[in-house]
């Protein structure tokens, strides 16, 4: 049934205060996928050293590296809007493709069209370059030893968290609705006895989502924070107590270049007080999306 014929039951767009949570939680999952995929590569190869030291006499080599690994990205965010594509044409959508920055705070790409979708076809759609691009490129990585996927692999995970939100969002309905896609959100159409009972943002909720912002947030900040320190001139850093598993990074920088090391105790811990917060903050205020 065409979605003309039946009532908008929701209309999702996103907020400044989602868009600032996407990114906090895309930070979070590529911070996680990337140790998860390290993990798993060193494990089946035994082959990467995750230590990070840059020396004055390997820039050079270091800055291609850094270079492959940034067209990798972006070629990788390509193929992640493509593959969102490639589903709507199965589904009879003729997609648009383009890029923005929601709130000039989460840039984004992004695959659209005008069709309308049952539920299970959206979420297809949704989910499809997180189920291909991992299942080809996680294989792909240890079979011919490309520690290098790494990094495109986890930003895919990050990547997706807007995907699985609205998939999260689309499972509060039967399999009949209609839905739209809206570049930034999307629109669902069903009958009234379609439309969801609303629960309250709770406590609990908005801990939990503060808690894998505050985790993106910091982790990101850790291994950006060296590169600012050096170029500053910063000789050493120490951000919690040095040896134990509070610390949150250490910073140390001479002639031959710099080291650094984070603390993941110290970091859950801070996270943990600033999801609280934002819980206590943000919960009960009754907002679903």
């Amino acid at each position: 049934m065409s979605s003309r014929s039946r009532s908008p039951l929701i209309t999702f767009t996103v907020s400044r205060q989602t868009a600032v949570e996407w990114t906090g939680l895309g930070t979070a999952g590529f911070v996680v996928a990337l140790f998860v995929l390290g993990g798993l590569y060193t494990a089946v190869t035994g082959r990467l050293d995750l230590a990070v030291s840059v020396a004055a006499e390997n820039l050079g080599s270091a800055a291609v590296g850094g270079l492959v690994v940034l067209l990798l990205s972006a070629g990788t965010i390509v193929v992640h809007e493509l593959l969102h594509g490639v589903a709507m044409k199965r589904y009879g959508g003729e997609p648009r493709y383009g890029a923005g920055v929601a709130h000039f705070v989460l840039p984004y790409a992004y695959a659209t069209t005008d069709a309308e979708f049952t539920r299970n076809q959206f979420i297809v759609v949704a989910l499809t370059p997180l189920v291909v691009i991992t299942a080809v490129g996680v294989p792909l990585m240890l079979l011919l030893e490309l520690p290098v996927l790494l990094v495109p692999l986890a930003l895919n995970v990050g990547g997706a968290v807007g995907d699985l939100w609205m998939v999260r969002l689309l499972l509060r309905y039967p399999a009949d609705v209609a839905v739209v896609d809206d570049v930034t959100g999307l629109r669902v159409f069903g009958d009234a006895e379609h439309a969801p009972v609303d629960s309250p943002r709770t406590v609990l909720r908005s801990s939990l989502v503060g808690f894998g912002v505050a985790v993106g947030l910091c982790f990101l900040a850790a291994m950006l924070a060296p590169i600012a320190l050096d170029v500053l001139g910063v000789a050493s850093l120490s951000l919690g107590p040095a040896g134990t598993p509070w610390s949150v990074l250490q910073f140390e920088s001479g002639p031959d270049g710099f080291s650094t090391s984070f603390g993941i105790g110290g970091i859950l811990g801070l996270s943990a007080v600033v999801g609280l917060a934002y819980g206590v903050l943000v919960g009960g205020r009754g907002r679903t999306a």
